[in-house]
């Protein structure tokens, strides 16, 4: 032990404290003075100087320091900056602050704190092992330009290339003004580049249920190991935020729903351009903006569906399947609600040509949203009976990275808005009054016939009302402004159909009301209550309730307008049957071959 410890340039007192520290696992300073017969500063400083050296870290508990050997860096030796600390453990005590309120109470999380540019080489290293032995991926927001400063362009590119050859996923977060540093060219896996400023010159790294936060700034630096599952999805979930609205060369999504719109379209400093069948979740989300760029004289263009063509009716008979008629529609609900929120713009607003909305009569085939005229979300489908187009897999372009398609995409776009009429948002609901109920009427509707109900339903409890977004969004805000006003306690809160994220901070210990506008095969409906039944117990929801506008097989609570369950050929439950009884023949032809 004598020779190891030698090898590792410690005084005789050094010695010592860490040979002390090693035998016991851990251990707090008091302890060291009492057992080693030292004086309480001479422990003190010989403790300081091997936190210089990589060879400690520390955890605190109650308050007090727990020193431990840094197995990451046993056999590295620091030889650097022993200047004092006290600076950097008031910068450390605030990151984990910060952390441990995502720490729930009864999980143990485990702190560790390793000094020095050695260090944290030793954990990259540690880092690289833990990505190549589980095949998994980690994730990474970088400050370039500090980390080259700091590590060198050597190690840089030497532990990229490696990382290469090991084959290591990651996704990377870098400011957007450092990619064209020398170095940004040899990073290895998926790169996004955020604004500048878009977060502080701290290095994050997250990789299975550990975070480490490297304090670049600190001197020496300091990296901030956090072994906490809770602390790591609390830290995952404020990187996928920042991933969402970083640009790159080709991002891909699963779904439109993945991507958040309103970060998206809040990008827009000179234009804006729409494109989709009824536009109403775009509208949603970026109403605050397209506002702001028509008050600020920049252009905004929306090109929806003709609701009277042959194209969207034959859409919404293929989406929805049991309809009986189009007036029953959910799409036709949303192209009207959409319109309403335009005609609401353009009132608040009143600049005349700023604003376009043209009808198209064509088949629609994908979605764009184009910001800028360098920056575009696409969409593209080919629907199937029952699926919805914002399922398919989506794209966000940026023209720097990929100019032949985007220019492609966007000349799709100009030649569909030159062949489409212009639409007069004053007389276009007035229009079809005749034909159709208008959003108005139906709210209104809605709200006169459940009100009392729900009212009654929801008695002294608090309540919030999910909103299925956006055919449940009108429904719902009108029914809380009456609740409210009669003094219920009830919040609101949105669910995309196709990522449902039910948030603990909606619901504890409420009762819940989720609103949608209809029921037509209960797909919906079991998806929603198959994803919240089982958090009844574990956010101590008082009840859940569904309300809708049109329930046509009888599945919800509060209905509006109920209707005689299909029969026949196009009876949902049959479809449902017939469909599992070829998916088993399928099955058993296979197996018999």
């Amino acid at each position: 032990m004598e020779e190891k410890l030698e090898s590792l340039n410690l005084t005789e007192i050094e010695s010592r404290m860490f040979d002390k520290i090693l035998k016991r696992g851990g251990c707090k300073p008091g302890i060291i003075v009492k057992e080693l017969g030292l004086h309480k500063g001479t422990v003190y400083n010989s403790l300081r100087r091997l936190e210089e050296k990589g060879l400690i870290g520390y955890t605190k508990v109650d308050g007090i320091k727990k020193y431990f050997i840094n197995k990451l860096a046993i056999e590295k030796i620091l030889s650097e900056k022993k200047e004092s600390l006290e600076k950097n453990i008031k910068e450390v005590s605030k990151i984990l602050k910060i952390a441990q309120e995502s720490i729930d109470k009864k999980e143990e999380a485990n702190v560790e704190v390793l000094v020095g540019v050695n260090s944290y080489k030793t954990f990259h290293s540690h880092l690289y092992e833990w990505a190549h032995t589980t095949k998994k991926e980690y994730y990474e927001i970088c400050p370039l330009r500090r980390y080259v400063e700091m590590i060198g362009e050597d190690y840089i590119i030497r532990e990229q290339a490696r990382k290469k050859k090991l084959k290591i996923r990651c996704k990377i977060l870098i400011d957007e003004d450092e990619k064209y540093i020398d170095t940004a060219k040899h990073l290895s896996g998926e790169i996004r580049y955020l604004k500048s400023k878009s977060h502080k010159p701290t290095g994050i790294w997250i990789y299975g249920d550990s975070v480490a936060l490297v304090l670049w700034g600190s001197k020496p630096p300091l990296t901030i190991i956090i072994s906490s599952k809770e602390t790591a999805e609390s830290f995952m979930n404020y990187f996928e935020e920042l991933w969402n609205i970083a640009s790159g060369p080709k991002l891909l999504f699963p779904s439109r729903h993945k991507i958040n719109l309103y970060d998206f379209i809040k990008k827009s400093k000179k234009c804006l351009d729409i494109f989709d069948i009824v536009g109403a979740e775009m509208i949603h989300e970026g109403r605050g903006k397209i506002i702001e760029l028509i008050k600020a004289t920049k252009k905004v263009r929306i090109l929806i569906a003709n609701p009277n063509s042959e194209a969207f009716k034959k859409r919404v008979f293929l989406e929805e399947r049991y309809i009986k008629s189009i007036t029953e529609s959910r799409m036709l609900f949303e192209w009207k609600a959409a319109i309403t929120n335009l005609k609401d713009i353009i009132a608040r607003t009143k600049k005349e040509g700023l604003l376009e909305i043209r009808l198209y009569d064509g088949p629609f085939k994908s979605t764009k949203i184009i910001v800028n005229n360098n920056e575009m979300v696409y969409n593209s489908y080919n629907i199937k009976k029952g699926e919805y187009g914002s399922s398919s897999p989506s794209i966000i372009l940026n023209r720097e990275f990929n100019r032949e398609e985007f220019d492609r995409l966007k000349q799709e776009f100009e030649e569909l808005w030159n062949m489409s009429k212009r639409i007069d948002i004053e007389k276009s609901l007035e229009e079809e009054k005749d034909h159709y109920a208008t959003t108005d009427e139906r709210v209104s509707r809605f709200v006169n016939v459940l009100s009392e109900k729900i009212k009654h339903y929801i008695g002294k409890d608090k309540a919030c009302l999910l909103a299925m977004f956006p055919s449940g969004t009108f429904f719902a805000i009108a029914l809380r402004r009456y609740l409210l006003s009669k003094g219920k306690n009830v919040s609101y809160a949105e669910l995309n159909r196709s990522d449902i994220q039910i948030k603990k901070e909606d619901v504890w210990g409420k009762k819940v009301i989720v609103v949608d506008s209809s029921i037509y095969t209960g797909t919906t409906y079991r998806m929603i209550m198959n994803k919240i039944r089982p958090l009844k117990r574990k956010y101590h929801i008082k009840g859940i309730k569904y309300a809708v506008e049109y329930d046509m097989i009888n599945l919800s609570d509060f209905s509006s307008k109920k209707e005689k369950p299909f029969d026949g050929e196009y009876s949902p439950t049959k479809r449902w049957k017939d469909r599992a009884l070829k998916e088993r023949a399928k099955i058993l032809n296979k197996n018999q071959s």
